[in-house]
């Protein structure tokens, strides 16, 4: 029986390497057997008989396989290293692990003559989670997965020493360009820096509340955000500072996790060929800070909280809308979601809103 080489597996699951040929190894196990016990002599025989063919060979010089290695782990490391501080960050950094993931099965196919070592790294088990939407069981499982990853392509890299190389008969000649440029291509591409995300938000405990002539609801989501341990930003109470009311807004929200948007009926509008139709709508400057705050924060960072009869916009489908009821029920609903994008609430200050 095969079994494939031990020297790619991490070195806790090792098993002791027999040299030569027609060892024998005598086990003895102690059977037990009521009161008495008995030894049985076991032999294991075992053949160093590896065909050396089967063994993966580097397809490209070393020196260059531990250069594309070592490029591949500082990615790694990255990823390893990355601070989440939220659901966004970490929607982000599973992706990027699952796209880091596949490009090194790739580069070790390209790397090696046989699938063996692409295939062992990608069979490594992840840990699943059933976290039911805690973000600290997600986060501390998504950086489990992540060292055990880089701790794989770390034991390659230490390993690459002892591999042989596929000598070409030919030594002059030079890989084509056609042969280069595939793989290439995909090194660029996977290992490129990501980009500047200037715009991703910092969980932390300032929630900015949209509003508009409705003060009763606004002071009533205040006080919420206050009474779940946050804190409320509402722009008309901050000093201007000589900022115009746009510059006030990106200041202000470059400094929040959440924003909640309060869709109140302060406008009345209509179609022109239907003035008969009128609706009931939220200020055109809320509705204009509701799709700001959603390119900022990402739609699982805002809420609109909107009362019965007001119009919906349509463009904002998709984006969360919760009614504001008679019963209160939607203090909880905005409680749940705010905690679920992160915030620091405890859950012992949401009994009070059920």
């Amino acid at each position: 029986m095969t079994s494939l080489p031990t020297y790619w597996l991490p070195r806790s699951t090792r098993q002791p390497t027999l040299h030569g040929k027609n060892l024998r190894a005598t086990i003895r196990l102690a059977l037990v057997s009521g009161p008495k016990a008995k030894t049985e002599k076991v032999t294991v025989e075992s053949e160093q008989t590896v065909n050396q063919t089967q063994q993966p060979k580097l397809k490209i010089a070393r020196t260059e396989a531990s250069e594309k290695i070592s490029a591949s782990l500082r990615k790694g490391h990255e990823l390893r290293d990355r601070n989440i501080p939220s659901w966004w960050e970490l929607d982000v950094a599973v992706h990027d692990l699952d796209k880091w993931n596949r490009y090194n099965h790739d580069l070790l196919l390209h790397l090696f003559d046989n699938p063996t070592v692409a295939d062992e790294y990608s069979a490594a088990p992840l840990r699943p989670v059933y976290s039911q939407g805690d973000f600290e069981i997600e986060s501390r499982e998504f950086h489990w997965n992540a060292c055990g990853r880089v701790a794989y392509v770390e034991s390659i890299l230490e390993r690459l020493e002892f591999m042989s190389e596929i000598r070409n008969q030919s030594t002059s000649a030079s890989p084509s360009k056609e042969t280069v440029n595939p793989m290439a291509q995909i090194f660029k591409e996977y290992l490129a820096p990501p980009p500047n995300r200037t715009t991703r938000p910092r969980v932390g405990r300032k929630i900015f509340v949209v509003h508009g002539h409705d003060d009763g609801s606004k002071e009533t989501v205040a006080r919420l955000v206050e009474k779940l341990g946050l804190e409320a930003i509402i722009l008309h109470e901050r000093p201007d500072a000589g900022r115009t009311i746009i510059e006030k807004l990106e200041d202000h929200a470059s400094d929040v996790g959440y924003a909640v948007v309060l869709l109140t009926a302060d406008d009345v509008g209509y179609d022109k060929s239907k003035p008969d139709q009128q609706e009931q709508r939220a200020r055109q400057n809320v509705i204009f800070e509701l799709g700001f705050f959603i390119g900022k924060l990402t739609r699982k960072h805002v809420c609109a909280l909107y009362q019965e009869g007001v119009h919906m916009p349509s463009d904002y489908q998709g984006a969360l809308f919760v009614p504001i009821d008679a019963n209160g029920a939607w203090k909880l609903k905005l409680a749940k979601e705010m905690r679920k994008a992160g915030l620091p609430i405890d859950p012992n200050k949401m009994v009070d809103l059920v």
